[in-house]
């Protein structure tokens, strides 16, 4: 009976571990923790997407080590932010069966839509990186490579806000979550898709800029508070 009740408590304590929506918590604390690490500690200010090649040359051998350590963390952050989105998916679809199925279903879609978008942005800079002596040759190609890894970066954020949205409204019918939290997703999906689909104005420091320097902190406070919620409830 003793060792039945060991087998039992320790099948227990695996299915913990192994919780969706607990790892997928843990996971999206970490993403944003990553981010603040990536683009507030390691790294020195990035050139403007529009910088002259002179300036982009010289920040990338002077970060060479730094961008090195930052791109290979990107990809790990590319292969968390599935495990986040499967998490949300199980966590606000674990209710009922209703139309917040489809809803989450799309935020899942967005997630893997970031995902994908990150792997080639992070891609076109590690590439830069590493032929970074043959780009010095051609300053117009190595500005033409920043600008669109930069491009690729604002774009992004459609997608941030597709996953938003999608798990926002799906919490919302289902009630899982805290109302102050699905009024933050709703601010969160603004930004997000009016620095997206302004992003020549971003580029250009337009009128766009504003919204989208706004969503990297607004989706950030998003995934750390829903993320706590998971943790806390799962």
């Amino acid at each position: 009976m003793a060792v039945e009740t060991e087998v039992v408590a320790l099948d227990r304590s695996s299915r913990e571990r192994l919780n969706p929506i607990r790892l997928g918590g843990i996971a999206g604390l970490f993403v944003v923790g990553s981010a603040l690490v990536l683009n507030v500690v390691a790294i020195a200010p990035a050139p403007a997407f529009d910088a002259p090649p002179g300036e982009i040359s010289t920040y990338v051998s002077e970060q060479a080590g730094n961008l090195a350590v930052s791109d290979t963390l990107r990809y790990v952050v590319a292969i968390l932010v599935p495990l986040f989105a499967v998490g949300l998916h199980r966590f606000v679809s674990g209710a009922v069966d209703g139309a917040h199925r489809a809803w989450a279903l799309l935020g899942v879609v967005g997630a893997i839509w970031i995902s994908a978008v990150g792997t080639v942005a992070n891609s076109v800079e590690v590439a830069g990186v590493w032929q970074i002596e043959a780009l010095l040759d051609d300053p117009q190609l190595l500005r033409s490579i920043w600008s669109f890894g930069g491009t690729l970066f604002i774009a992004a954020s459609l997608a941030w806000g597709t996953l938003v949205l999608g798990f926002s409204v799906a919490a919302y019918l289902t009630g899982v979550v805290p109302r102050w939290l699905t009024v933050l997703g709703a601010a969160t999906v603004a930004t997000c898709y009016t620095g997206g689909i302004g992003v020549v104005s971003v580029l250009n420091g337009g009128w766009a800029e504003g919204p989208w320097l706004a969503s990297i902190l607004l989706f950030s406070l998003w995934v750390i508070s829903t993320s706590v919620v998971m943790i806390r409830r799962s």
